[in-house]
């Protein structure tokens, strides 16, 4: 079963994507590790990245509620800008989008990566990368013959195709049958430019089945799938969406994600209805062939003696002449009839009885297809009344300190910000990124608030909401963690910082004489108050309400029932936000639940800037 797109898949959707030129990048999301990109101006569609496996727009975008940093980066440096160019680089699983003079390059092999750049420089990177290098290649498509000789006489005819060439197991497959298994390197090497001539031409983007089942995604009519069930689609984009929709969908499954369960079936009973369909037209060829028997049996014996009397060649042309003959395959010695409006094959050399009995045969093989296909939908059917049993079961009795009831109908207005709960009550509230931080200046600062911001660029401003009493050591120390945790002193890697704390009336956006301030940051005057602390996020499941909270470990750790603890370290935001999700799943019991919760997107809107790694943890 396909996995990820191949080199050609990604060259058919590169060409399709020229028509979007000029559009406009709006907002980017990220949920897990595929990065969403919206793009409006030409219509409005969503483009789809998802490293290491596909590339192409979607029509099935997935909610996210919090933008990831990553995702604010890209949101930062593309947004309002227009969308220049879609290539590829050679037929490489790499491709670059190319937005006003930057370059987002996706590549789509191993775990992959999603790199937007400036020149030569990185401005942002889903795997930590300080540059960029595009891997080495050969374009199979400018190849000349000695250099593919070359090639070829070093190795495995199939592998060097496949890997040294670039056109993956399955059209390195197809070039060596369309040679006819020949080993000349001449007819392969006709056959290899063949392909990608049919690949301009002759594009008829389709899923393949097997036993119903969706097992690849191609854009050309392929030999190795000569016998396959197909499903066809006007472009190579909508295809793979649908394509990969499934694949997860059935992935989700495995998983013990069973809130699709009722479409998977209804899916499976279409293609029921295709088999059965499938089966009736091959049996009622077969009886067409009797129910005609003397008229077929006339025009054979014609073929015969025209080919007799000239050649197939001949022949071929001849029998246009006949009564009910549409053409005649001399590669193949077929007649290809029409009896009563359907086109029937008669094999000349065998007759009536053995072609009828090819049809009857192909209807055996549909037949038993069906019965697969009503096992399966049986079965599902089976195990979707059990998995909801299940999950009746477990949420009502094994795990009732976690209950979907107790889950917030609504946010809390300050949940758009970063924010915490301090050990004494008190709630602290920061921005996200500039727009957030002028937000806060502008709506949410009060004159009986207290002010915090880290010394080192890129921290949140940060509120600690006083409601007018007196504010504890205890929570200054926590807003004052939270603050330079959630600045550049963490992606540096360092484990203490300075902040200082001020009064609302001493943050202005009034500059000096002939200074400009930029978005999200603010002039200070006044005496501050300076202290250093140590870094520390913890993030966490609060009980009551049910909700995941996140911020310094002393606070958190009070209020939450489950949590862990990080340090700067060495995971990514997608690849940690993942593994602290697995964890939660684990002691809620209930992935639903956990899924409602503490997605792996909402666990990322509370992850640091930068890479980290778990110190301690409490489940």
């Amino acid at each position: 079963m396909k996995r990820e797109m191949s080199g050609i898949d990604l060259m058919c959707v590169v060409d399709e994507l020229q028509e979007l030129k000029e559009a406009w990048v709006g907002k980017v999301y990220q949920h897990d590790n595929v990065v969403r990109i919206a793009l409006s101006g030409k219509g409005r569609h969503n483009l789809l990245i998802e490293p290491g496996r596909r590339f192409h727009l979607t029509q099935y975008p997935k909610e996210t509620r919090f933008p990831t940093s990553f995702a604010m980066q890209l949101r930062k440096h593309m947004q309002g800008m227009r969308l220049k160019g879609v290539k590829q680089h050679g037929i490489d699983r790499v491709v670059v989008v190319e937005i006003d003079g930057r370059e987002l390059i996706a590549e789509l092999f191993a775990k992959g990566n999603v790199v937007l750049r400036e020149g030569d420089k990185v401005i942002a990177s889903l795997r930590h990368r300080k540059s960029y290098e595009f891997p080495p290649h050969i374009d199979p498509r400018k190849i000349g013959f000695e250099e593919f000789c070359g090639l070829l006489s070093s190795g495995n005819v199939v592998k060097t195709l496949a890997v040294s060439l670039g056109l993956g197991r399955l059209y390195a497959q197809e070039v060596v049958s369309d040679s006819g298994g020949d080993s000349e390197f001449e007819r392969l090497y006709e056959s290899m430019k063949e392909l990608f001539s049919r690949l301009e031409r002759e594009r008829n983007p389709q899923i393949v089945l097997e036993d119903g089942e969706y097992i690849d995604c191609v854009p050309i009519d392929l030999f190795v799938y000569e016998n396959h069930d197909k499903i066809y689609f006007e472009s190579m984009n909508k295809a793979l969406d649908e394509f990969f929709r499934a694949i997860d969908e059935k992935k989700e499954i495995k998983s013990e994600e069973k809130s699709h369960f009722e479409i998977i079936i209804e899916k499976q009973k279409k293609i029921l209805e295709e088999y059965e369909k499938r089966r009736e037209e091959e049996h009622s060829k077969g009886d067409l062939l009797y129910t005609h028997y003397s008229e077929v049996q006339d025009i054979i014996s014609k073929v015969k003696e025209i080919v007799e009397r000239d050649s197939w060649e001949g022949a071929s042309k001849a029998v246009k002449e006949l009564p009910d003959v549409e053409k005649l395959d001399k590669a193949r010695k077929v007649i290809v009839l029409r009896l009563d409006g359907k086109l029937v094959e008669v094999d000349v050399e065998e007759g009536i009885h053995a072609s009828a009995q090819r049809y009857y045969n192909r209807a055996k093989k549909f037949l038993k297809k069906i019965e697969g296909a009503k096992r399966a939908i049986e079965e599902m059917e089976v195990v979707v009344e059990r998995e909801k049993k299940r999950e009746r079961k477990m949420t009502e009795s094994e795990h009732e300190e976690f209950r979907v009831e107790d889950i917030p109908r609504k946010s809390a207005w300050y949940e758009r910000f970063r924010w915490f709960i301090s050990s004494d009550g008190f709630l602290v509230i920061g921005g996200r990124d500039a727009d957030t931080n002028e937000e806060i200046y502008k709506r949410y600062m009060e004159k009986r608030d207290l002010v915090i911001h880290s010394q080192a660029h890129g921290g949140p401003l940060t509120l600690i909401k006083t409601e007018g009493k007196d504010v504890p050591q205890t929570t200054i120390h926590e807003a004052c963690v939270f603050a330079v945790s959630y600045s550049s002193v963490w992606k540096a890697g360092q484990y203490e910082g300075e902040c200082y704390l001020v009064k609302p009336e001493q943050v202005t956006k009034t500059p000096e004489s002939g200074e400009y301030i930029r978005k999200g940051a603010f002039v200070i005057r006044g005496k501050r108050e300076y202290f250093t602390v140590p870094v520390g996020v913890s993030i966490g499941i609060e009980k009551e309400p049910l909700r995941l909270i996140g911020g310094p470990p002393s606070a958190i750790e009070k209020r939450a029932s489950v949590w862990v603890e990080l340090e700067p370290g060495r995971f990514a935001h997608n690849d940690l936000a993942k593994k602290i999700y697995k964890k939660f799943v684990e002691i809620v019991g209930s992935r639903k639940i956990a899924k409602m919760v503490a997605p792996p997107e909402k666990i990322m809107s509370f992850l640091p800037p930068g890479t980290s790694s778990i110190k301690k943890e409490k489940f």
